[in-house]
């Protein structure tokens, strides 16, 4: 099985303001993912993300700040046609202690290229101010996280 990454959209810095602040991200492109396995036995989507961190790792958001947006649209590209693969219908908090199932293809299905498509503004973070800091300057403190997406046998 291969999949192929994609990237975000960056956007501007959100001007902390002492209120929780929402921050959406666009994906510029669409997860394909590449099953040519002989087993036929489906497989699963999931993404995980590492809690967001400064860049200077002395400041670290709580669990559950990191949202992602079902996927839209699963659009079979080649392969033998058959039961589509089950999107999982909800927004679900990615920056956990486990890895969250996107789509999942049952047994007998899954087989071929698929392409799979996020709506705008998929991506959430949920800024809490009790945990976002600036330098003892003032200026601002950059934070990161890493997404790591991967395809199993399901």
């Amino acid at each position: 099985m291969e999949y192929k990454p994609f990237s975000t959209i960056k956007s501007e810095y959100p001007k902390l303001n002492g209120t929780t602040q929402k921050v959406s991200e666009s994906f510029l492109n669409k997860v394909i993912i590449k099953d040519t396995r002989k087993e036929r036995n489906g497989w699963k989507l999931q993404v995980i993300a590492s809690p967001l961190i400064s860049e200077d790792t002395f400041r670290l958001f709580p669990e559950n700040t990191i949202k992602l947006k079902s996927i839209s649209d699963v659009s079979q590209i080649s392969g033998l046609k058959g039961i589509a693969p089950t999107i999982v219908n909800s927004e679900q908090f990615i920056d956990g202690q486990q890895f969250i199932t996107l789509v999942s293809a049952s047994e007998e299905t899954g087989y071929g290229i698929y392409e799979m498509t996020f709506p705008s503004n998929a991506l959430q973070l949920e800024l809490n101010p009790a945990f976002a800091y600036v330098r003892q300057d003032g200026t601002p403190l950059k934070y990161q996280t890493d997404i790591n997406w991967r395809v199993i046998p399901n």
